[in-house]
């Protein structure tokens, strides 16, 4: 049994070496081709027939520095591109349908990874993590803004996407990236909408009514237990809070974790701080945005019903 064991740690390692070998093969082999910094990429190397996507996906690394630099030249030159011409077209060409496993593919594994390297530096660039979708020279932006092009509702991979980045745990990603938010940026006031709540935005919106088809997420990779645990979780998205309070998103992800809490309290999280725990956060983060739905004239009366079905099962968690 021991050598049995040791034979396939053995293989393991030799296995994770040969893979590391390859991959630095071909980060050699892309930057001789397409330039260290991407300077001798075009639009056409975004295409299907191109290794360009195929050659970055395989080797790339978050917790390298280059590959983020990489990545983020990549995505400054998708959002180029894609400002003088069709997102679909860039990815596939002229006949989308020969060719829609791959593009899809290839576009779930970028977004994932232009999320995994932002999550990877969110401590290093906390002070860019609210910074506007204008801001676009910036690499945390740049990133962000690439995911949120790639997930564009009007797109026909759209679905697929996001439901493929859910399962991917994404909201898990999303949770730390929303943490490392500094404590002295949470109550700045922030006139333009930032890159991380446009793409919260475009991913929440995935509620499964009859214009989605994404799958359904654990609870416990939800949105609802993920975000919502977060301590001043409104004071970070101010603009989030709007957009989630005012066009039905509340009354969906709130009576999902209505239903979930009295039975199964394990969906949440373990806490940020022990001082203040994930039913208080998600109390507080609820009851803020129920007092901003309920300051406007137009709030209705279902609404008002999800709240209070909600607000009496926390109670009974936190108090029971």
């Amino acid at each position: 049994l021991q050598n049995s064991s040791a034979t396939k740690i053995q293989k393991c390692f030799r296995g994770r070496k040969a893979f590391e070998l390859a991959r630095s093969e071909v980060r050699k082999n892309f930057c001789s081709t397409f330039g260290e910094h991407c300077q001798r990429v075009d639009r056409n190397c975004f295409g299907n027939n191109s290794d360009f996507l195929r050659q970055l996906l395989f080797f790339f690394n978050a917790s390298k520095d280059s590959d983020i630099a990489i990545l983020s030249q990549v995505c400054s030159l998708l959002l180029q591109y894609v400002k003088h011409g069709d997102v679909v077209s860039l990815f596939a060409g002229v006949d989308y349908s020969s060719v829609e496993p791959v593009v899809i593919h290839r576009v779930k594994r970028l977004a994932l990874i232009c999320v995994h390297a932002v999550h990877q530096k969110r401590h290093d660039w906390n002070n860019q993590l609210l910074m506007s979708v204008q801001s676009t020279s910036m690499p945390f932006v740049q990133l962000l803004e690439a995911v949120a092009c790639l997930i564009n509702p009007k797109l026909p991979w759209n679905c697929k996407v996001v439901g493929y980045l859910q399962q991917k745990k994404i909201y898990c990603l999303f949770r730390g990236i929303i943490s490392a938010v500094p404590q002295n940026a949470r109550n700045m006031e922030h006139c333009d909408i930032s890159a991380l709540e446009h793409v919260l935005m475009l991913t929440a919106s995935h509620v499964g009514d009859s214009q989605c088809c994404c799958p359904a997420v654990d609870p416990r990779w939800s949105f609802s237990s993920q975000l919502l645990s977060i301590p001043f979780l409104w004071h970070r998205l101010p603009h989030f809070k709007k957009v989630f309070s005012a066009n039905g998103l509340s009354k969906y992800y709130i009576h999902q974790i209505a239903c979930y809490l009295p039975s199964r309290a394990d969906v949440l999280p373990n806490d940020i701080s022990a001082k203040q725990p994930g039913y208080a956060c998600v109390l507080a983060n609820v009851l803020e945005a129920a007092t901003w739905i309920l300051s406007e004239p137009k709030f209705a009366s279902d609404r008002v019903r999800v709240y209070c079905f909600y607000l009496s099962s926390c109670y009974i968690i936190l108090f029971s």
